[in-house]
């Protein structure tokens, strides 16, 4: 009991997120009609930009890119610029939390 206690106060966005999935429930009877809610394409575009973020992060590729821009810097203005840059561009094209 005291595991799962520390899980759920370890993970405390997730529990609140079932607590109150569980208390929506009680204001809209679950149905048939509760898949049709979900935004499936949505979910597997976010799926799949996760798996190739993931695969990328693996492979070090964020990292080498950082590397050759950074590299390249001389004054700290430049410095300011790149990573200024990286990460509004980077947020562009991965996840935000990837490109911080």
């Amino acid at each position: 009991m005291k595991r799962i206690y520390n899980y759920l106060k370890k993970d405390a966005v997730l529990t609140i997120s079932w607590v109150f999935a569980i208390v929506s429930m009680f204001f809209i009877k679950p149905d048939k009609a509760y898949a049709g809610y979900i935004d499936w394409r949505s979910l597997g575009i976010l799926w799949s930009l996760m798996i190739i973020t993931k695969g990328y992060m693996q492979n070090g590729i964020f990292e080498k890119i950082g590397h050759a821009l950074l590299t390249r810097t001389r004054k700290m203005w430049q410095l300011i610029a790149v990573l200024v840059g990286l990460n509004f561009f980077s947020s562009m094209i991965i996840t935000n939390d990837v490109s911080l």
